[in-house]
């Protein structure tokens, strides 16, 4: 196959990180941008100005370029919002193209089903954006997963908590929101900003190439202490089909930010950060560190659209597949049905945070709705965190007790 042509929907929010990675295939001769979505010109016209003058076709609407389009790209770039993800992959994959969605998949596992039957229906390629999965990290853990060199993975736990702030929370219309234009999205930190961690946790649990543990049980809590429609901090327990437990604790209700993940093994572990893997092998009553690891230097985002080319073009499925992705909208969907829904926490355990921002000419008052903190939550996660429990088995006076769903 020739040059990947790509054609793109949206040039806004994480779209400037989808174009970033398509400039740099376009340097390295693996793919050029040659249509786009964008509207309107007025807000955009950096853009569009830019793509004229490169040759790059400019449409009003998705339905116009796919109908304009068909054998002209092979690719469509889809780095929306949650609410599109399967109205624009489904109706990409109809029209004969292959798609690279960006992550979660969907807000419902019913979502996710019809864009998986959409795949299956048209035979084309459907890559879900979770780019951790194609770095030289994760796939490094995957193997230690199946090789079995420190034996058997025994289960797999994230702490992450990264401050979000009035300007995260009214930048577009759905920030924060469990529903956005009568679809349900669950926007929250385990459903966007931290959704990478809990797929890489559900795929390199399982030792079968290619492949995530799929998730048969769910216990969640999901609260709130900013003004917004669902939660900011969360805390998850799953059972999977591999019998690998996975936690995961997470919060944007904070000052500062901290993300690590650790895979026990039988004989020995793995300490995973954004930035660098440690694994360590069980050596008399310590460890040894037998490897470290890092991205190298194509970035994370880039390296998800070259195995999408490299899956069209040799004609394999992406790393990350709809049938892996699900599993975490899955999680999340029977996650809201555990929690009984988001629990607000009271003002008494939070208070306004100085640190974080607002926009340039709100008020103070008004930003104070999305700048709360919850008192000491930092330490509070990571004291859960040691001890594998989540909010309310820790003691918190917020917390509320979930029950556990089977999927």
């Amino acid at each position: 196959m020739e040059t990947v042509r790509i054609g793109i929907i949206g040039v806004s929010g994480h779209a400037k990180q989808h174009l970033l990675a398509i400039d740099y295939l376009t340097e390295n001769g693996m793919g050029v941008l040659a249509a786009a979505v964008i509207k309107p010109d007025a807000e955009y016209a950096e853009y569009a100005d830019g793509f004229r003058a490169k040759g790059v076709r400019i449409y009003r609407e998705y339905q116009e370029m796919f109908a304009s389009e068909r054998g002209k790209l092979d690719l469509i770039a889809i780095p929306t919002g949650i609410a599109f993800h399967e109205e624009h992959s489904v109706a990409a994959l109809n029209a004969g193209f292959h798609v690279l969605c960006e992550k979660p998949v969907a807000g419902s596992a019913a979502e996710a089903l019809r864009m998986k039957a959409a795949a299956e229906r048209t035979g084309n390629m459907l890559a879900i954006g979770y780019q951790y999965i194609t770095s030289p990290m994760i796939k490094r853990v995957k193997e230690y997963t199946m090789n079995g060199k420190l034996g058997r993975i025994l289960s797999a736990r994230t702490l992450a908590f990264g401050p979000r702030d009035a300007v995260y929370y009214t930048r577009n219309g759905w920030a924060g929101k469990m529903t956005f234009l009568g679809k349900t999205i669950y926007d929250s930190p385990m459903q966007n900003a931290f959704a990478h961690y809990l797929m890489n946790m559900l795929y390199t649990a399982s030792p079968s190439p290619g492949k995530s543990a799929r998730v048969t049980a769910v216990t969640m809590e999901n609260y709130r202490a900013k003004d917004i429609e669902y939660a900011d901090t969360q805390w998850m327990e799953l059972s999977t089909s591999e019998n690998v437990p996975v936690h995961f604790i997470s919060s944007h209700a904070c000052e500062k930010g901290e993300n690590f993940t650790e895979y026990r093994y039988e004989r020995g572990r793995i300490e995973w950060t954004p930035s660098r893997t440690t694994v360590y092998e069980k050596s008399g009553v310590g460890e040894n560190v037998i490897e470290t690891i890092d991205n190298g230097p194509v970035p994370i985002q880039t390296r998800v659209f070259i195995d999408a080319i490299e899956a069209i073009r040799n004609a394999r499925p992406p790393a990350c597949t709809i049938e892996s992705a699900m599993q975490q909208t899955i999680a999340i969907e029977k996650g809201f049905i555990s929690s009984d829904g988001v629990h607000t926490i009271s003002t008494e355990h939070t208070f306004v945070s100085e640190v974080l921002k607002r926009p340039e000419g709100m008020k103070t008052d008004e930003a104070a709705r999305y700048n709360a903190v919850i008192k000491d939550i930092e330490i509070t996660m990571k004291n859960a965190f040691d001890s594998d429990k989540g909010f309310f088995a820790s003691g918190l006076p917020w917390a509320k007790r979930s029950k556990t769903i089977a999927v």
